[in-house]
């Protein structure tokens, strides 16, 4: 753990360092204040640690006394020691705020196996799932500090430190690359702290540059970094920030005039947002705006997962034509694809196959066109890795809503139940209880008080009261 006393030395550290090249160069505090432009008594205070001061000045003072980058080299570690610290405790905070919810559940648990007819041991000092979630939320917004609040306006604070430069931008990218596929394996309620951190640097450094051929890719990574931690927090059940970082992301994305990149994140939040009852016109909206920069682009993952998503919307709609030329769309992107995207199995960046075959799924499902459904079903099961359980288990409740549509409800309904029984509680989240709701949604009305209906409804419900944000790394169809 990176304790106050670290960074006061680092500062200490760094301030010695500069005693050391200032008196190589042979100049006294005085006179590299006036080469500078800051008083005796200030460089006096940086070299005894007992004062900060900005990239401006470590970067002129490291050209200034010829230190061949070695002044910045600490400065760069001071700064990512401050980064690091904050990242721990945001990651402790949402960590014990997650135990209570953790206790929280518990409690529902409880509850439900007694709605059942079973036992129940009795808890000790329950936790208010509301108070946990308000704490849970709370904590996710210092993870989100200075970086939700300037979403309003797309601006946030102004520092008047330089920029890194393209070295930075190198830098950034590499970040944002490893992002994609951290995504795919890290526990959301430590990812979110690391992507905040992470994105509120980058931010603070976007608004320090003044050239573009900078400042575009640094917002194209703002953009890259904004959609994933709106992911995150969407998984961790947060819609409201995720709505604001959504517009941060898309924000960023248009600076950058990158199309790619602006198709990536329309595509990932049209996605998500079927699944989080978003209203299906404004999805279907942002895809037509993002599918206008079509004619600008190579196939990529971004335009392939905003087709999916468009289909998606479109059969939820109820526009079973529109979605299937959709469909058909999305095969003519995928077939070209490059095979690095479409080879691409642990990244969030990749498309591989299963998400083609997963969005037929869904889309066939939706439409009532079981025998399509069944193929794609096979076929994605067949594709996903045993590993990706969320995946799986929602490709498997698609079957259930299919079976359910051909007439076999019981099996249908026992299906769903088996799923989520398969997939642990822990990993019932958001996008999994929305497919388990489309299930019992294809009930018949006259047929919902029947055993087999009522048990899973149960099941659901449970689960929605008592969300556990321990361990889950995958809740959405990407899984």
């Amino acid at each position: 753990m990176i304790t106050a006393e670290q960074v006061a030395q680092a500062h200490k550290d760094l301030g010695r360092l500069l005693v050391t090249w200032r008196k190589a160069s042979g100049k006294t505090q005085e006179k590299l204040g006036r080469s500078l432009g800051y008083s005796r008594s200030t460089i006096a205070n940086l070299e005894t640690g007992r004062s900060r001061s900005s990239r401006k000045f470590w970067e002129a003072a490291d050209v200034d006394l010829h230190a061949g980058g070695e002044l910045m080299k600490a400065f760069d570690h001071v700064d990512d020691l401050k980064r690091d610290q904050a990242r721990e405790v945001v990651r402790r905070a949402v960590s014990d705020a997650a135990a209570m919810r953790a206790r929280s559940a518990a409690t529902a648990a409880g509850s439900a196996e007694l709605l059942r007819g079973g036992a129940r041991r009795p808890v000790d000092n329950p936790v208010q799932g509301g108070d946990t979630n308000e704490m849970l939320r709370r904590t996710v917004l210092i993870a989100l500090a200075g970086t939700v609040g300037s979403v309003a306006t797309g601006f946030g604070p102004v520092s008047e430190d330089v920029g890194r430069g393209l070295a930075g931008v190198d830098r950034w990218q590499e970040a944002a690359w490893e992002y994609g596929y951290a995504y795919v394996t890290t526990p959301r309620r430590y990812l979110v702290a690391d992507l905040a951190a992470d994105l509120a640097a980058v931010q603070e450094e976007l608004h320090r540059q003044t050239s573009p051929g900078t400042a575009k890719p640094l917002a194209a990574v703002a953009a890259q970094l904004a959609g994933l931690t709106a992911m995150a927090c969407t998984d961790l059940g947060f819609a409201r920030e995720a709505r604001h970082l959504w517009r941060l992301a898309r924000y960023r994305a248009e600076e950058s005039t990158d199309a790619a990149v602006q198709q990536w994140v329309a595509g990932h939040e049209i996605t998500l947002g079927s699944y989080q009852q978003r209203p299906l016109p404004v999805l279907l909206d942002l895809a037509n705006r993002a599918l206008a920069l079509a004619d600008e682009t190579a196939p990529s993952a971004g335009k392939a997962e905003l087709l999916g998503g468009q289909a998606q919307a479109l059969a939820l709609l109820g526009r079973t034509r529109d979605a299937q030329k959709t469909l058909d769309s999305l095969r003519l992107t995928f077939e070209h694809l490059p095979s690095s995207v479409s080879g691409e199995q642990d990244s969030i960046y990749g498309w591989p196959e299963q998400r083609l075959r997963h969005a037929e799924s869904f889309v066939y499902s939706m439409a009532g066109k079981t025998d399509a459904a069944y193929r794609a079903q096979e076929l994605a099961l067949r594709l996903y890795p045993q590993a990706r359980r969320i995946g799986r288990c929602q490709i498997e409740l698609h079957r259930a809503r299919c079976l359910i549509r051909d007439g076999s409800l019981s099996d249908g309904l026992r299906h769903a139940s088996a799923t989520l029984d398969y997939l642990g509680v822990d990993q019932r989240q958001q996008f999994v209880l929305a497919v388990a709701r489309q299930v019992l949604h294809a009930v018949p009305q006259s047929q919902r008080q029947r055993g087999e209906a009522i048990e899973l409804r149960e099941r659901v419900q449970a689960a929605q009261t008592s969300t556990l944000l321990i361990g889950s790394t995958r809740g959405t169809v990407r899984a």
